[in-house]
């Protein structure tokens, strides 16, 4: 069995960690592995959004030592290209958020991922060229390329399963997008409970509709003698502020009054792509 893993951001330390295990696990269970490294190609990510040089180097050095210490040699590693169809296409103006998430190259809506990763670093959903402009047109020549590139890497590979962290940004978006068109069965991998990870078959983590899936199998795999008092307590704790498990941003509020200083942050913005991505 063969497997593409894809994950990009070795400037968070958990999320390399997490897939250091991935990598573990897969070789563990016998998968012929390619991991794909930036190798300094994209021109930003959601970890480095200036492609400051050391930013890059740090997140290179941690992937290769990631590697180093699950015995990975050159011959499992595949580094994107930078092709130059993805810096001739004709980017067009957009008056609005709906009309990026509708632009698509090779029938791939690459505008959804490119929109995804401004909202994330602005929190600011009223996305247009007048104000975005060279944002837009970089985050959509750059998903371009990261789809031109793994167009080329299943065609040579032939993988039997693709894992990719998050999936939602600009530069991984692509490939979850060219995953679902070929049928390949794909899993995104984000942070489960403390240091474990979890995979979500062939959706996004932040999918509405796989999220609903999982709360009712988790349900009916529980103890129906224990589940109800058991999320009983949870949701009670949650509304306290005493759950352990929980970070919590009412530290500092005393009960009953306003903190001294708000800082207004576009929370909707967040909540609003993730609806519109389903």
């Amino acid at each position: 069995m063969r497997a593409l893993i894809y994950s990009n951001t070795g400037l968070t330390s958990k999320q390399i960690g997490l897939t250091g295990q991935v990598i573990s696990d897969l070789k563990d269970q016998g998968f012929d592995l390619r991991i794909v490294c930036c190798n300094n190609i994209l021109e930003n990510c959601y970890a480095n959004r200036t492609h400051n040089l050391i930013g890059c180097a740090v997140c290179q050095s941690r992937l290769h030592k990631i590697l180093d210490l699950n015995h990975i040699d050159n011959s499992e590693l595949i580094s994107l290209q930078r092709y130059p169809e993805a810096y001739a296409v004709d980017i067009p103006s957009f008056d609005s958020l709906e009309k990026i998430f509708e632009f698509s190259y090779h029938d791939i809506d690459v505008g959804r991922g490119a929109a995804s990763s401004i909202i994330s670093y602005y929190r600011d959903y009223e996305l247009n060229t007048t104000r975005f402009g060279s944002l837009i047109e970089l985050e959509i020549r750059k998903a371009i390329n990261v789809l031109l590139n793994f167009e080329k890497m299943i065609d040579d590979f032939k993988p039997d399963h693709i894992y990719l962290y998050n999936g939602r940004f600009a530069e991984a978006y692509p490939l979850f997008q060219l995953a679902k068109k070929r049928n390949i069965p794909f899993f995104t991998i984000e942070s489960g409970a403390g240091s474990n990870y979890q995979l979500f078959k062939n959706d996004l983590p932040h999918s509405i509709d796989l999220t609903n899936q999982l709360i009712d199998s988790t349900w009916e795999k529980g103890d129906s003698q224990s589940r109800e008092e058991i999320a009983e307590k949870w949701y009670e704790q949650k509304r306290k502020g005493t759950e352990p498990r929980t970070a919590f941003l009412t530290g500092l509020q005393e009960k009953g009054k306003l903190l001294r200083e708000w800082i207004p942050i576009k929370l909707i913005s967040r909540f609003l792509i993730l609806l519109k991505m389903n």
